[in-house]
């Protein structure tokens, strides 16, 4: 799993489509979508990105975030 910080905008990428819907099911994520790209890409609020990120830690899953 990949997140992306851009300027305006958060990307949440994931490998396989399974995955994600595992994510918007078990976790805060499909509250934080403001828009899905791909079967494996979503735009998320930013705003919600801090809380979004510990929970998925918190949930054992280990996502790369880069930023600018």
């Amino acid at each position: 799993m990949h997140v992306k910080v851009h300027r305006n905008v958060t990307v949440v990428e994931v490998d396989e489509p399974v995955l994600l819907m595992e994510l918007k099911a078990a976790t805060g994520l499909d509250g934080a979508v403001v828009r899905q790209i791909s079967d494996t890409v979503v735009v998320v609020a930013t705003a919600r990105l801090e809380a979004l990120l510990a929970e998925l830690v918190s949930r054992g899953y280990a996502p790369r975030v880069y930023e600018p």
